[in-house]
């Protein structure tokens, strides 16, 4: 254990807690999984912010644990990834959480370890993507669409069958090449959609990853009476710079451009631009939303249950993610604290 004398986890809190980190580790390739495939969704790494976590509430030895049990449950052949796909994760969850555990264990002011821990995480969304495209090819997403329907040229003739008679039930006459052709057109449809959307989604991703994991992890720190003043910011003290504000905008103006003007990849760079730009702004209207709820007196579990309400409606529902990234640019920009706010109160100041 690294924590100081006067908090000192319980040996039972410690194995209690690495037994949860062996299952979380173990379940790590399936959830992952998951979170690929469900591009639409803004989803964090759960492995990440687990480690983070539970390194906060009781020490090294389940972080550990969680680790070992990952790594290892991702290279097994019967439930794992592959060793190429287990290769690709390891800069993607390593790297991030060993970042973010140092940071917590330092103390270091919090938006320091929020951006570091943010740059780990991005950092390591590259690499995995890197690492991917050297192990599979650019046309990464191609191959693996080829293996499903490799797979489904064996599987869709029983599928027909099972249907059949429920399409003929609702009067629906489907011969197997029109079933053929709807299945190729949906597998091309969903090509095309990850194409666009898989490397924003998992830059996004890491993202959201490096942000909920530093803001827990220093939480459980603060209830335990470790965080200091500098080491822990609650939402409520987050506030955008006005020149953050300016580069994420002028930067989505420019992947607009080049959008327009139909270079290949364009599209691609306008996706990943407008996912990370979102993100940020999703980000400052939940703290505005925070402060605004503790300056009308709420209770901190109202603030805490309101917070977490508008997260989920965020990731999972994209018209939600959209009004709340246009609410976070609106505050960014004429909030109290927003970047013209401030401008116009120079300019009032100085005539």
């Amino acid at each position: 254990m690294d924590f100081p004398a006067h908090y000192k986890p319980s040996v039972p809190k410690v194995l209690l807690f690495s037994l949860l980190a062996l299952v979380i580790g173990a379940l790590h390739p399936l959830l992952l999984s998951y979170q690929t495939l469900l591009v639409i969704w803004l989803l964090p790494c759960i492995g990440v912010i687990a480690a983070v976590v539970l390194y906060a509430a009781a020490g090294m030895a389940p972080a550990i644990c969680l680790g070992v049990s990952a790594i290892v449950s991702s290279y097994l052949r019967a439930t794992g990834l592959g060793p190429e796909l287990a290769t690709a994760t390891l800069p993607l969850t390593v790297l991030p959480a060993v970042v973010a555990i140092l940071g917590l264990r330092a103390r270091k002011p919090f938006f320091v370890q929020l951006r570091n821990a943010s740059l780990a995480q991005l950092g390591g969304a590259l690499a995995a993507i890197v690492i991917c495209a050297m192990f599979f090819g650019r046309d990464m997403i191609s191959q693996c669409m080829d293996l499903i329907r490799a797979f489904a040229d064996q599987q869709l003739p029983a599928i027909y069958e099972i249907y059949r008679p429920v399409w003929a039930a609702q009067g629906v006459n489907v011969t197997y090449e029109e079933f053929l052709g709807l299945f190729s057109d949906v597998l091309f449809q969903i090509q095309t959609y990850y194409e666009l959307y898989l490397a924003s989604s998992v830059l996004a991703n890491a993202a959201l990853t490096g942000i909920i994991s530093v803001l827990w992890g220093n939480w459980v720190l603060a209830r335990h009476g470790e965080a200091t003043v500098e080491s822990f910011r609650g939402l409520a003290d987050w506030h955008m710079p006005s020149n953050m504000t300016f580069g994420l905008l002028i930067s989505l103006i420019a992947c607009l451009i080049l959008r327009s003007t139909g270079i290949e990849s364009a599209e691609v760079a306008w996706t990943t631009a407008s996912a990370l730009v979102s993100l940020a702004f999703c980000a400052q209207l939940a703290a505005a939303n925070d402060r605004r709820l503790k300056a009308a007196g709420a209770t901190h579990g109202k603030r805490t249950a309101l917070g977490i309400l508008l997260c989920v409606l965020i990731s999972l529902i994209p018209m939600a993610r959209t009004i709340a990234s246009f609410g976070g640019a609106a505050s960014a920009l004429f909030g109290r604290q927003g970047a013209i706010t401030q401008l116009m109160n120079k300019n009032a100041s100085n005539e």
